[in-house]
């Protein structure tokens, strides 16, 4: 999974696929860390503020930043974005720097298991 070129998306509430791929992640011995939730910290604050993007009363945008440590190294920043039960994933770190690699590796693996339907029950995904 190559930074800002590979990403997939699931038609799925945001939270359960950020939670399904951090269950798929720590099957392959990394460690994931939410470092960011939007939904948990910003707008926690502004629930009665309509969103920006789709004008609605209560926002349902979501980022979530989650962290993927592998045995050595830097870990590897994957973006977890989505709204209206869609989300979308993309790593936010040049592949190639140093320390990433092997992590990197594994997280591209944790995807194609998605691609290839090894989801939990009751999450459907689809590529991107």
């Amino acid at each position: 999974m190559d930074a800002g070129n590979d990403s997939i998306s699931l038609a799925v509430d945001c939270q359960l696929a950020a939670a399904t791929v951090t269950q798929g992640l720590e099957r392959l011995g990394l460690q994931v860390v939410r470092s960011f939730d939007l939904q948990r910290t910003a707008w926690v604050a502004r629930a009665e503020v309509p969103c920006p993007h789709h004008g609605t009363a209560r926002c349902n945008c979501q980022l979530i930043v989650l962290l993927v440590y592998g045995e050595e190294g830097p870990p590897v920043s994957l973006l977890v974005r989505g709204h209206d039960n869609q989300t979308w994933f993309s790593v936010a770190d040049d592949p190639r720097r140093r320390g990433l690699e092997s992590t990197t590796v594994l997280v591209r693996r944790a995807f194609e298991d998605l691609r290839r339907g090894m989801s939990p029950p009751g999450v459907a995904g689809h590529a991107a």
